[in-house]
Parts: structure tokens; sequence; C-alpha cells
């Protein structure tokens, strides 16, 4: 009967035991899931604020290529390039026979006045 009574009161105990155990695994997993739900929260409102940013940051891409447009000279092509530089060196061309011209009409010019002069002197 002894041994009966010792046996009970040792599967009582290591009942106790394991009930204590599982409080505490209880307490431990209540724990776990409350931390998991403020980090399911704080994932939430970071994917919010990314969201946020994201239309922030597209916002603001749009505004810089806008001003950059409109700040922007336009580039000339090649071929406007070479256009420009070709009316260049006419223009350049058309002044330089223009002054050959005044230039030898003043030598002309200036020769009808030796003519008259040597005409008039007798020269």
């Amino acid at each position: 009967m002894t041994a009966l009574k010792s046996k009970i009161t040792l599967l009582e105990s290591q009942l106790e035991n394991e009930r204590q155990r599982t409080r505490n695994v209880e307490e431990e997993r209540d724990e776990v899931v409350r931390r998991l739900a403020t980090a399911l929260n704080e994932c939430d409102g970071l994917k919010s604020e990314n969201k946020n940013l994201k239309t922030q940051i597209a916002v603001l891409r749009n505004q810089s290529e806008a001003s950059l447009k409109t700040a922007q000279v336009p580039k000339a092509t090649v071929k406007d390039r070479i256009k420009e530089r070709v009316e260049t060196e006419r223009k350049k061309d058309a002044m330089t026979k223009k002054n050959i011209e005044r230039r030898d009409a003043d030598r002309s010019f200036i020769d009808v006045l030796r003519f008259c002069h040597e005409l008039m002197t007798g020269w």
C-alpha cells in the first residue's frame, strides 16, 4: 500500500510538473503570438509608408523630368549643324566678294581720278 501511495504521489508530482511546463509553453506561445501581431502591424505600416514614398518619388521624378525638358535647349542634329555651317561659309564668301568688289570699285575710281589728273596736268 505504501508503494502505491508513493507511486500515486510520484505520478501526481509528475502530473503537476507537466501541467506547469504546459502553462510555461502556453505563456511563451502567447508572448510569441503578441510579438508576431506587433511585427505584422509594423510590417503593414512599413508597406503603407513604402507605397507613399514610391508615389512621392514618382511625382518628384516627373517634376524633375519636366523641369529638365523646359530647361534644356533642343540639341541640333548633325544635319542642322552642317546646314548652319554651310550657311555661315556662304555668308563669309558673300561678304568677301562684296569687299573685293568694293575694293575694286575704289581702285577703279582712284584710277579714273589719276587718269583725269594726268590729262589735266599733262602728265
